[in-house]
């Protein structure tokens, strides 16, 4: 009801008044950078109204926490959580992303100055995988270039010596879920030109007609103008773009 309320503005022809603007001073915010700092924001992907009761006990046995959270609603599947213990939160965001009955949890640094609703959800961090590389581009650089095509890279799985050779290179990077999925790349190595494929740690839901991640109830949005666009063919997307339980193995014998 709170997010129809804000929306409907746009169609209303404002008066003098409602269109003159009030600027808080920074003396008037609430001094709550101590709090803060233990607190995440995040959202629950799904048109199902998921209470903070069962999203709690849920996420108590995917984080396992060794101090005490609180889970504050705040809308439509978007919680404030607080940590006593700051380790926990650490833990939390370097585990991302999350998902919650197959549906992705996006979570969040806290931020104060914004509206919880106009936060950028649709920004989620996964470690990505890529195949078919030669060795000599299994460093830190090739992995920026490739990854950046992706999103903001924030990390290349390498040693300290900037080499990451493995079965596959593997990327951490700030991915749009509101954007098709990239299969991989073209890549040209001298003379010779290479595909390599994309694979995605930990993914949630996503179409396999449109790539994108998806409401793991109601699917993706998109298929409603399938009748418009057209159908496919076939599908170009499926579970290949997924780790499997049984390639997560091989993260073991990758160094």
């Amino acid at each position: 009801m709170a997010e129809d309320l804000t929306s409907m503005w746009g169609n209303f022809t404002l008066t003098e008044e409602e269109e003159a603007f009030d600027e808080v001073p920074e003396e008037e915010l609430i001094d709550i950078g101590n709090k803060g700092r233990a607190c995440l924001v995040g959202r629950i992907m799904s048109e199902r109204n998921i209470g903070k009761k069962t999203l709690k006990a849920k996420m108590i046995r995917s984080w396992m926490p060794t101090g005490s959270m609180v889970f504050n609603a705040l809308g439509n599947n978007i919680f404030l959580i607080e940590f006593e213990n700051a380790w926990d939160k650490s833990r939390v965001l370097e585990g991302r992303p999350w998902t919650f009955d197959g549906s992705l949890f996006s979570v969040l640094e806290f931020n104060g100055t914004s509206p919880p609703a106009e936060l950028p959800f649709n920004i989620a961090y996964f470690w990505v995988r890529i195949f078919n590389l030669p060795l000599a581009c299994m460093g830190r650089a090739t992995g920026e270039r490739l990854g950046s095509h992706l999103g903001e890279v924030e990390e290349v799985d390498t040693n300290e010596e900037g080499v990451g050779w493995g079965k596959y290179h593997r990327v951490r990077v700030k991915l749009n879920v509101y954007k098709p999925l990239l299969h991989g790349r073209m890549l040209k190595v001298k003379d010779k030109t290479h595909w390599v494929a994309f694979q995605y740690e930990k993914i949630p839901w996503f179409c396999f007609s449109y790539g994108v991640i998806c409401n793991a109830v109601s699917g993706c949005s998109k298929r409603n103008h399938s009748k418009v666009a057209g159908e496919k063919s076939k599908k170009e997307y499926g579970p290949w773009l997924r780790v499997s339980f049984q390639n997560r193995s091989w993260d073991n014998e990758k160094r």
